[in-house]
């Protein structure tokens, strides 16, 4: 008898045929199979296991590094302890299956020994303490608790006892604490009373299958069954259902975290965009108020100077005239802005005449004598004549405000079949010209403009109107000229 590649013995017995007496040196193993087969009927069956193992440890190193790349991205501790408990578990399956021995005959074999059953140990001792860190989420019963607590203790004393007393004892307290480990589980998912991931009834669920595993791996264990599935491969298929499960509970945790995560995330950026909203309503209050309020400081300064003389001249009640009615249009500019950005503004739509309108507004100007006002006979579209009136109205008023005094303001209307086009062109006076960028923004004044009563508004009602009434409106400012061009179809 003498060995051969296979996991046993080559025997040739004589043709009168012969006793053998076999003698094992155990490793710890509580079971053994011993089988005597043709050399070609072994051969595969040494073949099949082999495939099994490697799978096996395939899955067992995909669960681990699996658990490794989620602690590296989470950093929380149960996928680190499942790391944990995923290496030492093949660091133990490596020297069960008999690798250690075959990649390295020359080491001393009750080394390999020693080490094996130590690793037994640690495993076990690595598996509690990850069970604990998955089932104190779901805040079980405190007493529930002390009893992982007590394994732990049990299997410390157990590493401690096999380095220092004897190796049996500490292996013998270690398996009665692996014994009891089913029951823990048990106890504790029962008295959990806390929501966590992936939910209670999914770990009890969990839980119950894995510790029905595992206590038909503990009977067969400690001898009281004859299940020989449990007895050869009793590790492996513990191995296998720890995995399999602690998988689902992590994975399922995985994703509802993820999920809370992106809702959370979700809920920071509404939380933000709505901070800047309020900001941007509270900035635009704040310079409506400081806009209202220096223009009806100004009008009322203006009032005053004028009241307080012992009579009052032709000049100065023109001013206060002005004043009145500069403080007045700020107040209906104001009314305007309010209605557009509340989307508050009516639109009718009726036959009008754009050529009649402009005429209107020219003929009762109090600057009628500045504007050249070209039109055509008529320029008829189906439009809101109000606020056509308050579109040319606006931009009347503001080349005539902002532009030299005595200086021409030109106004010229063109129809064509399709489209009216209305251009509105004045020179630039000491104000300069508008910043393209910036001149139909709300409150938006030149700052050498501030002299002349305005709102900062005007502008920006005439666009929010023609955008209303489906026109479109440009600004183009030409050598020292500011023209706008309004555009509205037929």
């Amino acid at each position: 008898m003498g060995p051969s590649s296979l996991r046993g013995y080559r025997i040739t017995p004589p043709q009168e045929g012969g006793d053998y007496f076999l003698r094992i040196a155990s490793t710890g193993a509580i079971a053994a199979s011993l089988t005597a087969l043709p050399i070609a009927a072994a051969q595969k069956l040494s073949l099949i296991n082999e495939i099994i193992y490697i799978f096996y440890f395939t899955f067992l190193l995909m669960l681990f590094f699996w658990s490794l790349r989620r602690f590296l991205r989470a950093r929380e501790a149960m996928f680190g302890w499942f790391s944990a408990m995923q290496i030492a578990w093949l660091f133990h399956n490596f020297f069960a299956f008999g690798y250690f021995t075959i990649l390295m005959p020359s080491v001393d074999r009750q080394s390999v020994i020693t080490v094996f059953r130590c690793a037994i140990i640690v495993s076990a001792l690595l598996s509690i303490k990850f069970h604990r860190s998955v089932l104190q989420r779901f805040a079980p019963a405190p007493w529930a608790l002390r009893l992982f607590d007590l394994e732990l203790l049990l299997v410390c004393s157990a590493l401690a006892i096999f380095w220092s007393v004897d190796h049996n004892l500490g292996l013998q307290l270690n398996a009665w604490s692996v014994a009891c480990a089913p029951l823990v589980f048990l106890i504790c998912g029962i008295t959990a009373k806390t929501e966590a991931s992936p939910g209670l009834t999914a770990m009890r669920w969990i839980y119950g299958v894995f510790s029905v595993v595992l206590l038909l791996w503990v009977i067969t264990f400690f001898g009281y069954g004859r299940m020989t599935v449990f007895a050869l491969y009793g590790f492996m298929i513990q191995g296998l259902a720890s995995g399999i499960l602690m998988f689902t509970i992590l994975e399922l945790h995985d994703r509802k975290s993820i999920t809370a995560a992106k809702a959370a995330r979700n809920k920071i950026i509404a939380m933000e965009n709505q901070r800047f909203v309020e900001q941007a309503k509270t900035q635009t209050m704040a310079q409506f108020i400081d806009m209202l309020g220096h223009e009806a400081r100004n009008a009322l300064a203006v009032i005053n100077m004028s009241i307080s003389a012992g009579t009052i001249s032709e000049g100065q009640r023109n001013r206060v005239s002005d004043a009145i009615s500069g403080l007045s249009d700020v107040i209906d500019r104001c009314y305007m802005a309010i209605r557009l950005d509340s989307q508050g503004q009516s639109v009718s739509q009726s036959g009008c005449d754009l050529a009649l309108i402009l005429r209107k507004i020219c003929d009762s100007h109090l600057e009628n004598k500045r504007i050249r006002l070209k039109t055509p006979q008529q320029a008829s579209l189906q439009s809101d004549p109000v606020l056509l009136a308050v579109i040319c109205g606006n931009l009347i008023d503001n080349a005539l405000k902002y532009s030299p005094p005595q200086s021409l303001v030109h106004v010229d209307l063109s129809a064509q079949a399709r489209s009216v086009t209305l251009l509105v062109e004045n020179l630039a006076g000491t104000a300069g010209l508008p910043d393209p960028e910036q001149v139909f923004q709300k409150y938006y004044r030149n700052p050498r403009a501030k002299a002349a009563i305005g709102a900062g508004l005007g502008l920006y009602i005439v666009r929010g109107l023609v955008h209303l009434l489906a026109g479109g409106i440009t600004y183009k400012p030409t050598e020292g000229r500011v023209i706008f061009k309004v555009s509205f179809a037929c």
